[in-house]
């Protein structure tokens, strides 16, 4: 292969030195897109888990190395001659930057083993789950498309041991002797990531050198009580799903030392991220548990200035655990406790809005604001008298709240200000409590699920 990356890469040198009145002008028009899936960079091919895994020799030297996917031909006619010029430049600029290049054969052959085509390699978890199994430190993968005298290239550079995509260039040109030019671009504004992700694998290299007791690779296992989570790296890279209380990863390289970060997800719960400390080898890490989404909640209240009476309430979370409408309905009684005295009783009736405010979900302290409208029916209880409604607008909200699993303990205070429309006890007026000492203070709990 060097032989033939020697003569090609001369030819192109004799290209770039002809005059440049026979070069094949750069052509202006708008760059070309080609459709791709947004869920491609998602899915990972599950591995057969009675599949022997295979097995490539570690190579002492602590260059960094490249493993280059040929770049798969998406054009309708014969281009495939275009893989194998594409992939040469691409070596000799990684080797310029000091890259070792596998061997084509040696990721051919575990592509094979695993079933995977070159469109496969497209996909990033499988690219990095072949490269590190020849002992790569970066990926490069990508594809072409030509249409009559036009090319577009499309490349993505992962990192191995980042578990992530580090770099991504797409471009268009004319086919020809500019494809080098084209090229040479997309490369050159990879390169500071790459060189990025150089230092870090030579300083990893080093440290692994000098510290031997420190295995490359890593088997880990997740324990965690939430049945069919799925656990993904940053980079929405999926490791698997909890099967009977564990999931176990083997098929990735990690260092003892290092710090692992993971998402977890799973329907009807609150998407989570945790880190792992990658301490010992065959390392088992409980996760812990996910919380669960509120999308209803039912409230019992008590109002300052209302002392006899109880209320209840209903919450639908549009946003769960953040956004909501609610209803709720207060029964109490006004009494003198006299000869004179009879009682009156009242029934306060009201639709909400309300929103979390600054704090997360899982905060044990969370505060929020909500408003709506209400109306209060009022009953004497001597016959002759009649009904009588107090409608309302309840401008304004504040609540604390004490926030303990599906619990929840709040207090609100409450701005209200009455219409006197219609039959009516209060008029206009903002309510207060007795003798004008401040807004109505109203304490609850809240049952979430």
């Amino acid at each position: 292969m060097k032989y033939r990356l020697l003569i090609k890469s001369a030819i192109f040198f004799l290209f770039l030195i002809i005059p440049l009145n026979i070069l094949i002008p750069q052509d202006n028009t708008e760059q070309e897109i080609i459709p791709q899936d947004d869920n491609t960079e998602q899915v990972a091919i599950p591995q057969d888990e009675n599949s022997e895994q295979e097995s490539i020799p570690q190579d002492e030297n602590i260059e960094p190395k490249a493993c280059i996917f040929l770049n798969v031909n998406l054009s309708e006619g014969e281009y495939n001659d275009y893989q194998d010029i594409i992939s040469d430049i691409i070596s000799i600029e990684l080797a310029s930057l000091g890259f070792v290049i596998v061997d084509e054969q040696l990721w051919k052959d575990i592509a094979d083993t695993r079933e995977l085509s070159d469109y496969d390699l497209l996909v990033g978890s499988n690219a990095i789950s072949v490269a590190a199994a020849v002992n790569a430190d970066i990926a490069i993968t990508g594809f072409y498309y030509i249409e009559e005298k036009s090319i577009i290239i499309d490349f993505k550079c992962y990192s191995v041991r980042q578990n992530r995509l580090i770099a991504s260039y797409i471009d268009s040109g004319r086919i020809g002797l500019s494809l080098h030019n084209l090229i040479n671009i997309a490369i050159s504004e990879m390169v500071p990531q790459i060189l990025e992700v150089k230092e870090y694998i030579i300083q990893i290299n080093k440290d692994t050198e000098d510290a031997v007791d420190k295995p490359a690779y890593y088997e880990l296992t997740l324990l965690s009580e939430d049945e069919g989570m799925e656990v993904y790296l940053p980079e929405n890279t999926f490791l698997g799903s909890i099967v009977n209380g564990r999931l176990i990863i083997d098929t990735i390289p990690f260092i003892v030392g290092s710090e692992l970060i993971i998402n977890k997800r799973k329907q009807g719960y609150h998407s989570e991220e945790e880190l792992i400390f990658l301490e010992e080898v065959n390392q088992e890490f409980t996760l812990s548990p996910l919380t669960k989404e509120t999308r209803f909640a039912a409230e019992i209240i008590w109002t300052t200035g209302q002392v006899f009476g109880l209320g209840m309430g209903f919450r639908y979370y549009i946003k769960p655990d953040s956004f909501f409408i609610s209803a709720d309905d207060y029964l109490y009684m006004q009494y003198g406790f006299n000869e004179r005295s009879s009682p009156v009783f009242h029934n306060d009736l009201r639709m909400l809005a309300g929103k979390y405010l600054f704090f997360s979900y899982n905060s044990m302290f969370r505060m929020g604001v909500s408003a709506g409208l209400g109306c209060i029916f009022s009953f004497y209880s001597l016959p002759e008298q009649r009904l009588y409604t107090d409608f309302y607008i309840n401008f304004s909200n504040f609540w604390m709240e004490l926030n303990i699993k599906q619990w929840a303990i709040f207090l609100r205070l409450e701005g209200k200000y009455t219409l006197g429309m219609g039959r009516n006890l209060l008029g206009k007026t903002f309510v207060a409590l007795d003798r004008g000492f401040g807004p109505p203070i109203t304490v609850g709990v809240i049952r979430k699920w």
